[in-house]
Protein backbone atom coordinates (compact mmCIF):
# COMPACT_ATOMS: atom_id res chain seq x y z
CA UNK A 1 0.00 0.00 0.00
CA UNK A 2 1.58 3.26 -1.06
CA UNK A 3 0.75 6.43 1.16
CA UNK A 4 2.26 10.15 0.32
CA UNK A 5 2.69 12.64 3.16
CA UNK A 6 2.67 15.92 2.58
CA UNK A 7 3.63 18.59 4.89
CA UNK A 8 3.93 22.27 5.27
CA UNK A 9 5.93 22.86 8.63
CA UNK A 10 8.27 19.71 8.58
CA UNK A 11 10.96 21.50 11.11
CA UNK A 12 8.38 21.86 13.86
CA UNK A 13 9.64 19.86 16.74
CA UNK A 14 6.60 17.86 18.49
CA UNK A 15 4.95 16.81 14.74
CA UNK A 16 7.99 16.18 13.02
CA UNK A 17 8.74 13.52 15.49
CA UNK A 18 5.06 12.20 15.70
CA UNK A 19 5.97 11.74 11.88
CA UNK A 20 9.21 9.99 12.02
CA UNK A 21 8.00 7.44 14.58
CA UNK A 22 5.02 6.89 12.02
CA UNK A 23 7.02 6.48 8.99
CA UNK A 24 9.13 4.50 10.88
CA UNK A 25 6.13 1.89 12.00
CA UNK A 26 4.49 1.92 8.41
CA UNK A 27 7.76 0.62 6.99
CA UNK A 28 8.00 -2.25 9.14
CA UNK A 29 4.18 -3.00 8.25
CA UNK A 30 5.02 -3.17 4.81
CA UNK A 31 3.74 0.11 3.45
CA UNK A 32 5.59 2.26 0.73
CA UNK A 33 5.65 5.67 2.23
CA UNK A 34 7.42 9.26 0.70
CA UNK A 35 6.94 12.65 1.63
CA UNK A 36 6.41 15.84 -0.14
CA UNK A 37 7.58 18.58 1.99
CA UNK A 38 7.13 22.57 1.67
CA UNK A 39 10.55 24.24 2.85
CA UNK A 40 13.26 23.22 5.05
CA UNK A 41 13.68 19.39 5.38
CA UNK A 42 17.22 19.20 7.00
CA UNK A 43 16.06 17.69 10.77
CA UNK A 44 13.46 15.51 9.36
CA UNK A 45 16.10 13.88 6.85
CA UNK A 46 18.32 13.22 9.65
CA UNK A 47 14.82 11.51 11.02
CA UNK A 48 13.93 9.37 7.85
CA UNK A 49 17.02 8.88 5.65
CA UNK A 50 18.36 6.07 7.64
CA UNK A 51 15.44 3.93 6.77
CA UNK A 52 15.06 4.86 2.97
CA UNK A 53 11.76 7.53 2.92
CA UNK A 54 12.32 9.59 0.07
CA UNK A 55 11.58 12.89 0.42
CA UNK A 56 10.38 15.58 -2.16
CA UNK A 57 10.79 19.11 -1.70
CA UNK A 58 8.05 21.37 -3.93
CA UNK A 59 8.96 24.87 -2.52
CA UNK A 60 10.74 26.75 -0.27
CA UNK A 61 8.06 29.04 0.20
CA UNK A 62 3.71 28.93 -0.52
CA UNK A 63 4.16 31.96 -2.77
CA UNK A 64 5.93 29.68 -4.73
CA UNK A 65 4.21 28.04 -7.66
CA UNK A 66 6.36 25.59 -8.27
CA UNK A 67 4.67 23.15 -5.86
CA UNK A 68 1.27 23.14 -7.71
CA UNK A 69 3.45 21.26 -10.43
CA UNK A 70 5.72 19.25 -8.58
CA UNK A 71 2.84 17.91 -5.95
CA UNK A 72 0.80 17.19 -9.27
CA UNK A 73 3.52 15.24 -11.04
CA UNK A 74 4.16 13.28 -7.76
CA UNK A 75 0.76 12.43 -7.67
CA UNK A 76 0.69 11.05 -10.95
CA UNK A 77 3.83 9.15 -10.75
CA UNK A 78 3.20 7.52 -7.38
CA UNK A 79 -0.50 6.65 -7.40
CA UNK A 80 -0.73 6.67 -3.40
CA UNK A 81 -3.64 4.67 -2.08
CA UNK A 82 -3.88 7.42 0.82
CA UNK A 83 -2.58 10.66 0.77
CA UNK A 84 -1.99 12.12 4.15
CA UNK A 85 -1.67 15.70 4.57
CA UNK A 86 -0.23 16.41 8.14
CA UNK A 87 -1.16 19.80 8.27
CA UNK A 88 -3.90 22.31 7.20
CA UNK A 89 -2.03 24.38 4.74
CA UNK A 90 -0.39 20.94 3.10
CA UNK A 91 -4.25 19.40 2.96
CA UNK A 92 -5.23 22.70 0.84
CA UNK A 93 -2.23 22.16 -1.20
CA UNK A 94 -2.99 18.88 -1.89
CA UNK A 95 -7.12 19.31 -2.39
CA UNK A 96 -5.86 21.74 -4.80
CA UNK A 97 -3.30 19.08 -6.64
CA UNK A 98 -5.75 16.61 -7.28
CA UNK A 99 -8.25 17.81 -9.16
CA UNK A 100 -8.91 16.22 -12.26
CA UNK A 101 -6.70 13.36 -11.19
CA UNK A 102 -8.18 9.52 -10.10
CA UNK A 103 -10.00 10.36 -6.57
CA UNK A 104 -8.71 8.97 -3.49
CA UNK A 105 -8.94 9.19 0.13
CA UNK A 106 -7.68 12.74 1.45
CA UNK A 107 -6.76 12.53 5.30
CA UNK A 108 -5.77 15.70 7.13
CA UNK A 109 -4.16 15.58 10.64
CA UNK A 110 -5.42 18.21 13.07
CA UNK A 111 -7.70 20.27 10.69
CA UNK A 112 -7.11 23.62 12.64
CA UNK A 113 -6.79 27.61 11.49
CA UNK A 114 -4.91 27.85 8.61
CA UNK A 115 -2.10 30.59 9.44
CA UNK A 116 -0.46 32.48 6.34
CA UNK A 117 -0.29 36.14 5.42
CA UNK A 118 -1.70 35.08 1.76
CA UNK A 119 -4.85 36.21 1.34
CA UNK A 120 -6.04 33.23 -1.19
CA UNK A 121 -5.54 30.17 1.16
CA UNK A 122 -7.15 31.39 3.91
CA UNK A 123 -10.82 32.38 1.53
CA UNK A 124 -10.07 28.58 -0.36
CA UNK A 125 -9.84 27.05 2.64
CA UNK A 126 -13.18 28.72 4.28
CA UNK A 127 -14.83 26.88 1.25
CA UNK A 128 -16.59 23.93 2.19
CA UNK A 129 -15.48 21.64 -0.75
CA UNK A 130 -11.79 21.46 1.00
CA UNK A 131 -13.17 18.73 3.34
CA UNK A 132 -11.04 15.97 4.01
CA UNK A 133 -12.45 12.33 3.64
CA UNK A 134 -11.15 11.99 7.51
CA UNK A 135 -9.89 14.35 9.81
CA UNK A 136 -7.24 12.24 12.33
CA UNK A 137 -5.31 13.29 15.41
CA UNK A 138 -1.91 12.57 16.90
CA UNK A 139 -1.18 9.76 19.48
CA UNK A 140 1.87 9.58 19.99
CA UNK A 141 3.40 9.97 22.98
CA UNK A 142 7.05 10.44 24.05
CA UNK A 143 9.67 7.84 25.48
CA UNK A 144 11.69 9.12 28.51
CA UNK A 145 14.72 10.89 27.34
CA UNK A 146 18.16 8.74 28.34
CA UNK A 147 20.47 11.75 28.27
CA UNK A 148 18.64 14.44 30.44
CA UNK A 149 20.48 17.63 30.55
CA UNK A 150 21.56 19.49 34.09
CA UNK A 151 19.75 22.77 34.71
CA UNK A 152 22.79 24.02 34.89
CA UNK A 153 23.33 23.63 30.89
CA UNK A 154 19.85 24.91 30.55
CA UNK A 155 20.50 28.16 32.28
CA UNK A 156 18.31 27.72 34.62
CA UNK A 157 19.23 27.72 38.36
CA UNK A 158 19.00 24.67 40.35
CA UNK A 159 16.88 25.87 43.58
CA UNK A 160 14.00 27.86 40.55
CA UNK A 161 10.86 26.48 39.87
CA UNK A 162 10.58 25.80 36.35
CA UNK A 163 7.12 25.91 34.70
CA UNK A 164 7.41 24.92 31.13
CA UNK A 165 4.34 26.44 29.00
CA UNK A 166 4.38 24.06 25.41
CA UNK A 167 2.21 24.84 22.40
CA UNK A 168 1.85 26.62 19.37
CA UNK A 169 2.03 29.98 19.83
CA UNK A 170 -1.24 30.84 17.51
CA UNK A 171 -4.58 31.35 18.88
CA UNK A 172 -5.21 27.78 19.50
CA UNK A 173 -3.21 28.61 22.94
CA UNK A 174 -4.77 30.91 25.63
CA UNK A 175 -0.32 31.76 26.20
CA UNK A 176 -1.46 35.48 27.22
CA UNK A 177 -3.79 34.08 30.38
CA UNK A 178 -0.54 31.78 31.06
CA UNK A 179 1.92 35.26 31.02
CA UNK A 180 -0.98 36.69 33.26
CA UNK A 181 -1.29 33.41 35.63
CA UNK A 182 2.59 33.44 36.11
CA UNK A 183 2.35 36.91 36.73
CA UNK A 184 0.33 36.07 40.00
CA UNK A 185 2.63 33.61 40.78
CA UNK A 186 5.72 35.12 41.00
CA UNK A 187 4.45 37.30 43.96
CA UNK A 188 4.20 33.43 46.08
CA UNK A 189 7.29 32.04 44.10
CA UNK A 190 9.60 35.10 43.19
CA UNK A 191 12.29 32.41 42.44
CA UNK A 192 9.70 30.82 39.73
CA UNK A 193 10.86 30.70 36.07
CA UNK A 194 8.42 30.52 33.17
CA UNK A 195 9.83 28.97 30.14
CA UNK A 196 7.64 29.13 26.94
CA UNK A 197 8.41 26.20 24.18
CA UNK A 198 7.04 26.43 21.12
CA UNK A 199 6.86 29.13 18.06
CA UNK A 200 3.77 30.75 16.13
CA UNK A 201 2.41 34.19 14.59
CA UNK A 202 1.95 35.21 18.20
CA UNK A 203 5.01 35.14 19.40
CA UNK A 204 5.68 38.86 18.95
CA UNK A 205 2.85 39.97 20.89
CA UNK A 206 3.24 37.95 23.31
CA UNK A 207 6.70 39.09 23.84
CA UNK A 208 5.11 42.15 24.12
CA UNK A 209 3.05 41.50 26.60
CA UNK A 210 5.57 39.56 28.58
CA UNK A 211 7.79 43.04 28.54
CA UNK A 212 4.21 45.28 29.91
CA UNK A 213 3.25 43.32 32.67
CA UNK A 214 7.34 43.50 33.78
CA UNK A 215 7.88 39.95 34.05
CA UNK A 216 11.52 40.31 33.02
CA UNK A 217 14.08 37.78 33.38
CA UNK A 218 11.75 35.16 34.90
CA UNK A 219 10.13 34.60 31.22
CA UNK A 220 12.14 32.59 28.63
CA UNK A 221 10.46 32.33 24.91
CA UNK A 222 12.29 29.16 24.01
CA UNK A 223 11.07 29.32 20.61
CA UNK A 224 11.67 25.85 18.46
CA UNK A 225 14.22 23.32 20.05
CA UNK A 226 15.60 20.52 18.42
CA UNK A 227 14.82 18.56 21.63
CA UNK A 228 11.58 19.96 23.42
CA UNK A 229 11.99 16.84 25.43
CA UNK A 230 15.33 17.77 27.16
CA UNK A 231 12.83 20.86 28.37
CA UNK A 232 9.88 18.56 29.34
CA UNK A 233 12.33 16.13 31.39
CA UNK A 234 13.46 19.20 33.49
CA UNK A 235 10.28 21.13 34.05
CA UNK A 236 8.85 21.14 37.53
CA UNK A 237 5.26 21.19 36.22
CA UNK A 238 4.15 21.62 32.24
CA UNK A 239 1.36 24.25 31.73
CA UNK A 240 -1.02 22.65 28.20
CA UNK A 241 -2.73 26.52 27.81
CA UNK A 242 -4.89 24.70 24.73
CA UNK A 243 -8.20 26.13 23.57
CA UNK A 244 -8.47 24.46 20.26
CA UNK A 245 -10.59 21.64 19.16
CA UNK A 246 -7.44 19.52 18.15
CA UNK A 247 -5.30 17.11 20.32
CA UNK A 248 -2.68 18.82 22.15
CA UNK A 249 0.52 16.85 21.29
CA UNK A 250 2.67 18.68 24.18
CA UNK A 251 0.06 17.05 26.70
CA UNK A 252 0.59 13.77 25.33
CA UNK A 253 4.71 13.91 25.15
CA UNK A 254 4.11 15.61 29.26
CA UNK A 255 1.74 12.80 30.09
CA UNK A 256 4.62 9.84 28.80
CA UNK A 257 7.45 11.81 30.67
CA UNK A 258 5.49 11.23 33.87
CA UNK A 259 5.21 15.49 34.55
CA UNK A 260 2.66 16.83 36.80
CA UNK A 261 0.48 18.51 34.33
CA UNK A 262 -1.78 22.09 34.55
CA UNK A 263 -4.05 22.49 31.99
CA UNK A 264 -7.11 24.53 30.39
CA UNK A 265 -10.58 22.45 30.27
CA UNK A 266 -11.53 22.66 26.70
CA UNK A 267 -13.14 20.35 25.31
CA UNK A 268 -9.54 18.56 24.10
CA UNK A 269 -8.27 18.13 26.84
CA UNK A 270 -11.38 16.69 29.02
CA UNK A 271 -11.47 14.00 26.67
CA UNK A 272 -8.47 12.82 26.93
CA UNK A 273 -7.64 13.54 31.02
CA UNK A 274 -9.58 13.61 34.36
CA UNK A 275 -9.19 17.02 36.11
CA UNK A 276 -7.63 15.51 39.69
CA UNK A 277 -6.73 11.83 38.33
CA UNK A 278 -4.19 12.81 35.96
CA UNK A 279 -4.14 16.27 35.61
CA UNK A 280 -5.31 19.63 37.23
CA UNK A 281 -7.69 21.21 34.93
CA UNK A 282 -8.94 24.32 35.45
CA UNK A 283 -11.88 26.72 33.71
CA UNK A 284 -11.14 28.64 30.24
CA UNK A 285 -10.05 32.15 31.31
CA UNK A 286 -9.95 32.02 34.63
CA UNK A 287 -6.14 33.21 35.18
CA UNK A 288 -6.13 32.99 39.04
CA UNK A 289 -7.56 29.61 39.00
CA UNK A 290 -4.56 28.97 36.59
CA UNK A 291 -1.84 30.60 38.90
CA UNK A 292 -3.57 28.74 41.63
CA UNK A 293 -3.70 24.88 40.14
CA UNK A 294 0.09 25.84 39.14
CA UNK A 295 1.33 26.53 42.59
CA UNK A 296 -0.20 23.76 44.05
CA UNK A 297 1.77 21.65 41.98
CA UNK A 298 4.63 23.42 43.14
CA UNK A 299 3.97 23.39 46.76
CA UNK A 300 2.89 19.94 46.93
CA UNK A 301 4.98 17.15 45.81
CA UNK A 302 3.04 14.06 46.82
CA UNK A 303 -0.45 15.55 44.60
CA UNK A 304 2.48 16.34 41.55
CA UNK A 305 3.99 12.98 41.89
CA UNK A 306 0.18 10.70 41.97
CA UNK A 307 -0.67 12.86 39.16
CA UNK A 308 2.15 12.60 37.05
CA UNK A 309 2.49 8.77 37.59
CA UNK A 310 -1.62 8.47 36.80
CA UNK A 311 -0.60 10.30 33.78
CA UNK A 312 2.17 8.43 33.11
CA UNK A 313 0.16 5.15 32.78
CA UNK A 314 -2.56 5.93 31.01
CA UNK A 315 -0.24 7.46 28.41
CA UNK A 316 1.96 3.37 28.58
CA UNK A 317 -1.99 2.12 27.85
CA UNK A 318 -3.87 4.29 25.51
CA UNK A 319 -0.73 6.86 23.89
CA UNK A 320 1.98 4.73 22.89
CA UNK A 321 3.68 5.03 19.96
CA UNK A 322 3.48 1.35 19.10
CA UNK A 323 -0.77 1.33 19.36
CA UNK A 324 -0.35 4.51 17.52
CA UNK A 325 1.46 3.05 14.89
CA UNK A 326 -1.63 -0.40 14.73
CA UNK A 327 -3.96 1.95 14.74
CA UNK A 328 -3.41 3.81 11.74
CA UNK A 329 -2.41 0.79 9.85
CA UNK A 330 -5.60 -0.62 10.49
CA UNK A 331 -7.59 2.86 9.17
CA UNK A 332 -5.39 2.80 6.20
CA UNK A 333 -6.43 -0.73 5.02
CA UNK A 334 -10.06 0.50 5.65
CA UNK A 335 -10.06 3.10 3.52
CA UNK A 336 -11.47 2.58 0.11
CA UNK A 337 -9.23 2.17 -3.53
CA UNK A 338 -8.56 5.35 -5.77
CA UNK A 339 -11.64 5.29 -8.58
CA UNK A 340 -11.32 6.59 -12.39
CA UNK A 341 -11.96 9.87 -13.15
CA UNK A 342 -15.02 10.96 -13.49
CA UNK A 343 -16.28 13.71 -15.72
CA UNK A 344 -16.08 17.21 -15.49
CA UNK A 345 -19.53 17.52 -15.55
CA UNK A 346 -20.05 15.50 -13.03
CA UNK A 347 -17.16 16.38 -11.00
CA UNK A 348 -18.62 20.21 -11.11
CA UNK A 349 -22.07 19.45 -10.18
CA UNK A 350 -20.68 17.51 -6.61
CA UNK A 351 -18.36 20.53 -6.13
CA UNK A 352 -20.79 22.61 -6.63
CA UNK A 353 -23.51 20.43 -3.59
CA UNK A 354 -20.58 20.71 -2.11
CA UNK A 355 -20.50 24.36 -1.86
CA UNK A 356 -24.00 24.57 -0.10
CA UNK A 357 -23.57 21.58 1.81
CA UNK A 358 -22.98 21.59 5.80
CA UNK A 359 -19.48 20.79 6.99
CA UNK A 360 -18.78 17.58 8.59
CA UNK A 361 -20.12 17.59 11.74
CA UNK A 362 -18.13 15.34 15.11
CA UNK A 363 -19.04 11.70 13.24
CA UNK A 364 -15.66 12.04 10.31
CA UNK A 365 -13.49 12.82 12.82
CA UNK A 366 -11.84 10.06 13.29
CA UNK A 367 -9.85 10.02 16.74
CA UNK A 368 -7.12 7.87 16.07
CA UNK A 369 -6.23 8.41 20.06
CA UNK A 370 -8.99 6.71 21.63
CA UNK A 371 -8.63 3.46 22.49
Amino acid sequence: MNILFVTSRPEFGTDERSLAVLLRGLLQAGFHVEIACLGAVESLAERVRADGVPIHVLANRLGDPRWFVRLRRLIAEMRPDVIHAWDPISHLLTRISVLGQPEMPILVTQAGRLETRLPWPRWLSSLRIWKADAVVEPSVAAEPHLAVRSRQALNIPEDAPLVLAVGRLSTDYAFRDALWAFDILKYVQPQAILAVLGDGPQRPKLERFAVDIRLGNQVRFLGEVRDPVIWLSAADVVCVPHVGEEVPVGLLEAMALEKPIVALAAKSVTTLVEDGKHALLVPLGDKPALAKATLRLLENPELARNLAAAARKLAQERFSPTKMIDRYVVFYRSLSTPTPVKSWAVRTARLTRSLWSAPHDDKHRRLLHHS
